[in-house]
């Protein structure tokens, strides 16, 4: 997979995943952010967004949260066979758990690596969100979506 997010011209043909999930194309001198929520009766963090808590079954105190940064890999895998979706091997996916706002409150989020060497993606081993391709779609385009890339322990 590729992440292309900080070359504006390779962002010409990209096509996203799911609209309303990060902003695209991310502005100049940002990080890419995640749209999510929080409820004011409960403080969850969802995303994606949603309309009611699933905790708490308030609707209308969701507020709009940013979700951007490092997290850590809860869990992860490595694919070797091609996703119905279009997705050539080898892939990996997992779980990603970020913190959020205040520190306190914790996510974890589902999302696709950059990274298929299982070697690099280990539970704990810090990653940072990032913008990419995950597949083509069936006019060569590429498909963009959160992913997330693991970062080289300082």
């Amino acid at each position: 997979m590729q992440s292309d997010a900080d070359n504006p011209a390779s962002q010409d043909n990209w096509v996203v995943v799911e609209p309303n999930l990060f902003d695209y194309p991310v502005p100049k001198g940002q990080k890419p952010a995640l749209y999510a929520n929080r409820c004011q009766a409960c403080q969850g963090v969802y995303f994606p967004k949603r309309d009611t808590c699933p905790k708490c079954f308030s609707n209308g105190k969701l507020v709009n949260q940013s979700i951007s940064g490092r997290g850590t890999i809860y869990a992860a895998t490595v694919v070797h066979i091609p996703s119905p979706s279009g997705i050539r091997p080898p892939y990996a996916y997992g779980y990603v758990d970020m913190n959020i706002g205040d520190g306190n409150s914790q996510l974890r989020l589902f999302a696709h690596f950059t990274e298929a060497d299982p070697q690099r993606l280990s539970v704990g081993q810090a990653v940072e969100l990032s913008i990419g391709e995950i597949r083509r779609d069936d006019q060569g385009r590429a498909v963009i979506a959160h992913v997330f890339q693991p970062v080289d322990q300082e």
